[in-house]
């Protein structure tokens, strides 16, 4: 279908006209026609040609195509020419300019000329990351002056239909054939000068104190390229310097660079000098190929230092050698080679986890970043036809370096954190960089100051009271006259705060979390308290759902971002699973990457904190928990105001509550651990955090597991077990003398069926300790009678212990296992 409003312009004599030039025209689609190329894609731009074969067809078959198709744009098959097309508008008064001979259409956007030995070339900027003083063009991105030319490429040409509906004609109103016959070398040279002070000019410096030193710098760069032009290269410097005319004068600026450069004056550096004025460092090399300059000799490399790209040569050692002496800092962590990032937007990742902007968290290093950070700070030099040429490094192999552990020489990086830390040895790190003795990388925010550290036991006592001011107000149980020292639960809010220092340095810390039988009691707000002294941030956030997919892709995400701390926010499931158990009591986890059939071993370092209503733990999490337990004992917790903000006091005053931290901890080290409580499931917090509070005389935060063990659902539904059996086989059991009998599963089911009906016809019905048990061991799989799965969990149970029962395992019958509750 045409345009609505638009008429093809190619009914009237064009064909013929370039057909008799010797020429090969073919019809082509006209814009807002929809069809589908040989490779499937729909496009409608009037570019394409109507029927297939438009390489190898006849001239004589080509023009009689526009009999078939009257209404159609023009093509020439560029067989013997070439087409200049000129896609940033900076460029297309500098292509007449440098090719005035050349006949052009589209407003100079395109030249064209005879060139028989001309190969296709674009003049492009690189690819990946750039630091330019501009916005890239919109329409063509990268692309700055293309040249076109053989005989699978054609080219659109007057009197043709733009897809954006005006029409394409002859600047000049018409052309003159045959062609201006034009050689390769020179059209080339000419173009990639062209493509050149496009990009200048784009970035020609605002600032008048510049103003003269890009104007002699490239004064002397275009004399250099257009040796014994000097007109000519004044009037390409007018044509850049009308953007910002100051300063010195173009033919002033022409006649002095030459003069000075034929007296041998070095002060004048040309390109290097120009691209620093202009901005365009990371361009220079790529210059250089435009302009065809820096070409040496054979046997050396353009620049000192340059890498050799030639095929087949081993470059991975030099390369990773560079990157390191002269790249952004990278470690290994993982199998993977990583880079610290600073998340510079606030708001959740891909998988749902939640930062604040200025969060220090790890990236994993693509192959597209690292080609491009390659190319920023290393040269790259291959052999060409005449000699070595500037090169660049290509993504394949910035991935092969990537896949090619043994080539690293990057150190092994345990974790990132915004604060000092503790070492198990007493040591507090504090300079800021990347420890090689703890593989931890120190990277504190700007604005944090630290005074030194206290070392003796009044510092210590002054400082920890100072952090449990902070605390003060909320409302930590029990309550009732209790002072705040003799509370577990609000011993659990400084171990929380003590426990950021230590964790990266140590295998494990156990989970810190605050709870209350209600909303808006203070939870959340404790744990951003803990955030801000750690970070300076809230805590990275995200829900927790168990085991399930999203809640493992969470966790995942965690620990291969590397976060120093994390808070599961307002959880309502249970804390339990592997993959949280692992993540809290064990140094490294194996956890699955995201798109990839692969597991990675991770370092687990990392402080968690979670939040919830009457928040629960099952089976070996019990164990992993301190609980702070918070209870304003009113029906409308959200009208308690706090004298103090808390979270003003930490940003005010924030690098002197981390220095009051390092004191508490320093100073118990420097005491020689007196308060270390030797019995603890995590060693080596148990040493340094919780002996720290009980030496200060602080309750033991370990306690609030007593509550945490109660409050297992599966503990409870054990005991209900254990109770019910005792309640049906207990006097059984006393009366037999060699103790309990032992029973399979499938047994006792047999003996809890409900009793025969009576004669009078009354429904059967289990007596109720019999309603009990039977009660008590199918609500364990959801209210099914399923022998074998209860018999799993009894296996789970095997010579556990609770209200003075234990379980106990027999031998195996036909039946299945055999089973006895005992008292102990």
């Amino acid at each position: 279908m045409k345009p609505a409003g638009a008429d093809p312009t190619t009914s009237g004599p064009a064909p013929q006209v370039y057909y008799d030039a010797g020429l090969h025209p073919h019809p082509l689609y006209v814009p807002g026609e929809k069809h589908r190329t040989p490779r499937g894609v729909e496009v409608s731009q009037g570019k394409e040609p109507r029927e297939s074969g438009w390489q190898t067809r006849s001239r004589v078959d080509a023009l009689a195509l526009f009999e078939r198709y009257p209404n159609s744009n023009v093509g020439l098959r560029l067989d013997g020419l070439a087409d200049c097309d000129f896609d940033w508008p900076e460029t297309i008064g500098f292509g007449g300019l440098l090719l005035p001979d050349l006949p052009s259409f589209g407003g100079g956007s395109h030249r064209l000329a005879t060139c028989r030995r001309a190969k296709y070339e674009h003049f492009t900027l690189p690819v990946g990351p750039l630091r330019l003083p501009f916005d890239l063009p919109e329409e063509h991105e990268r692309k700055v002056v293309e040249l076109l030319t053989g005989t699978g490429k054609q080219v659109r040409v007057p009197p043709s239909l733009h897809q954006k509906g005006h029409r394409i004609e002859w600047d000049a109103g018409t052309v003159c054939f045959p062609l201006p016959p034009v050689d390769a070398d020179f059209l080339r040279r000419r173009l990639g000068i062209c493509a050149f002070l496009g990009v200048v000019q784009r970035a020609w410096p605002t600032s008048h104190g510049n103003h003269r030193t890009a104007t002699l710098a490239l004064a002397r760069v275009l004399l250099e390229a257009l040796p014994g032009e000097r007109e000519l290269v004044t009037a390409l410097l007018k044509d850049v310097k009308r953007v910002c005319p100051e300063d010195t004068d173009p033919g002033h600026a022409v006649e002095s660079t030459a003069r000075k450069a034929a007296e041998g004056e070095e002060r004048l550096v040309g390109l290097p000098s120009l691209c620093v004025a202009t901005g365009l460092q990371e361009l220079q090399v790529r210059f250089e190929q435009w302009l065809g300059v820096g070409r040496t000799s054979a046997t050396r490399p353009p620049r000192a230092g340059a890498i050799c790209l030639d095929p087949g040569r081993y470059v991975l050692d030099e390369l990773a050698r560079g990157l390191r002496e002269k790249g952004e800092p990278l470690y290994r962590r993982s199998g993977r080679l990583v880079r610290p990032v600073v998340v510079d937007e606030s708001g959740p990742d891909e998988v749902g986890v939640r930062r604040e902007a200025g969060s220090l968290v790890i990236r994993e290093v693509t192959p597209t970043w690292l080609a491009a950070e390659a190319r920023r700070v290393l040269l790259f030099w291959a052999t060409r036809g005449r000699g070595p040429a500037p090169a660049n490094l290509t993504r394949g192999t910035a991935a092969e370096l990537l896949e090619t552990e043994s080539a690293w020489p990057w150190p092994v990086l345990r974790g990132v954190t915004a604060v000092p830390v503790l070492l198990p040895d007493g040591r507090v790190l504090s300079e800021p960089g990347f420890d090689r003795g703890s593989r931890l990388l120190y990277r504190p925010p700007a604005g944090l100051e630290l005074t030194p550290v206290g070392e003796t036991r009044e510092e210590a006592e002054a400082a920890m009271a100072r952090i449990a001011r902070l605390f003060s107000e909320f409302p930590w149980c029990p309550r009732g006259g209790t002072s705040l020292r003799e509370s577990p639960s609000h011993s659990v809010a400084l171990s929380a705060v003590l426990s950021g220092f230590v964790a990266r340095s140590i295998p494990a810390v156990p989970l810190h979390a605050f709870d209350a039988p209600d909303s808006r009691v203070g939870k959340s707000l404790a744990a951003t308290v803990v955030g801000l002294i750690l970070t300076g941030l809230r805590l990275p956030a995200t829900d927790y759902d168990g085991e399930g997919e999203e809640g493992w892709k969470r966790l995942a995400s965690v620990l291969l971002t590397g976060d120093p701390a994390v808070l599961l926010d307002n959880v309502e499931k249970p804390l339990t699973g592997p993959t949280l158990c692992s993540m809290i009591s064990e140094s490294a986890t194996r956890i699955r990457t995201f798109g990839k059939l692969e597991d990675v071993v991770v370092p687990s370092n990392v402080l968690v904190l979670a939040t919830g209503i009457n928040l629960r733990a099952r089976n070996d999490m019990v164990k992993r928990v301190v609980k702070g337990r918070m209870d304003a004992e009113r029906e409308d917790p959200e009208a308690r105001e706090f004298e103090a903000d808390p979270c003003k006091e930490v940003l005010a005053r924030r690098g002197e509550y981390v220095r009051d931290a390092l004191t508490v901890l320093r100073a118990h080290a420097l005491a020689g651990f007196p308060g270390d409580p030797k019995a603890s499931d995590f060693t080596d917090w148990g040493r340094l955090v919780r002996g720290t509070i009980l030496w200060l005389g602080y309750a033991d935060p370990v306690e609030t597991q007593r509550d945490l063990a109660a409050g297992d659902p599966d503990r409870e539904a054990m005991v209900e077990v254990f109770l019910a059996w005792d309640g049906l086989f207990g006097r059984e059991n006393e009366a037999l003398a060699g103790g309990p009998v032992h029973r399979t599963l499938a047994r006792v089911f047999r003996e809890l069926a409900p009793s025969p009906s009576t004669e009078d016809g009354e429904r059967p019905r289990r007596t109720p300790e019999q309603d009990r048990l039977y009660r008590a061991l199918v609500a364990l799989e959801g209210g099914k009678e399923n022998s074998r799965a209860i018999g799993r969990r009894f296996a789970e149970w095997e010579d556990r212990r609770a209200e003075g029962f234990v379980l106990e395992r027999g031998r195996e019958s036909r039946d299945g296992v055999r089973w006895r509750i005992r008292r102990t």
